[in-house]
C-alpha cells in the first residue's frame, strides 16, 4: 500500500513569521502481513520504504510488528477485554524501538451486531509521532475512549 505521513505542526508558526524548523513527511510504501491465529489473537508485520522524504534524514527503511488479543465476549456479549501492542522502529531514529501499549474494555448492547465503545489505558514510549518531534523521546501513560462505528 502507499502511505503519507506529514506533520503539520507549526503552520501557525509560519503564519505568525517566526522561524520554523520546517516542514517533515515522508512518501512510502508498506507492505503488512497479518495472520488471525485464532479467533481471540492476531499478529502483524510490515515493512516500511520510503520513497521520498523531506527533512527526515537519509535512511528510508522502517518496520512495524505487533499483535491484538480478546477474550471471549461475556456479559451476554456486551463486554470484551482486548490488549493490542505495536512496535516500530525507523531508520531515521537509529532503528530505536517505539512501543504502543493499549489494555481496553469494549463495550456495546451486543458486540456481534452492534457500534462498541471502547475504554482504554495506553503507554507509550519512544520517539514522538508528530514528524516535527521525531528525534525527541517520549514515555506517557494516557486514558482514552474510542468508538466503532463500523457496523
Amino acid at each position: 500500500m502507499s502511505h503519507h505521513f506529514s506533520s503539520h505542526l507549526g503552520d501557525d508558526v509560519i503564519s505568525a513569521g517566526r522561524p520554523y524548523p520546517g516542514t517533515r513527511e515522508i512518501n512510502a510504501v508498506k507492505e503488512l502481513l497479518s495472520y488471525d491465529a485464532s479467533p481471540y489473537l492476531r499478529l502483524y508485520g510490515a515493512g516500511v520504504y520510503g520513497i521520498e522524504s523531506k527533512g527526515l534524514g537519509n535512511n528510508p527503511w522502517g518496520a512495524q510488528t505487533g499483535f491484538e488479543t480478546y477474550s471471549k465476549m461475556f456479559r451476554h456479549n456486551s463486554l470484551m477485554v482486548y490488549w493490542a501492542n505495536d512496535l516500530q522502529s525507523w531508520g531515521r531514529t537509529g532503528w530505536n524501538p517505539t512501543i504502543n501499549s493499549q489494555l481496553g474494555l469494549k463495550t456495546a448492547n451486543d458486540l456481534t451486531r452492534d457500534r462498541a465503545v471502547s475504554y482504554y489505558v495506553e503507554f507509550f514510549s519512544g520517539h514522538q509521532p508528530p514528524l516535527q518531534y521525531y528525534q525527541q523521546y517520549q514515555t506517557r501513560w494516557d486514558l482514552g475512549i474510542k468508538f466503532d462505528l463500523s457496523r
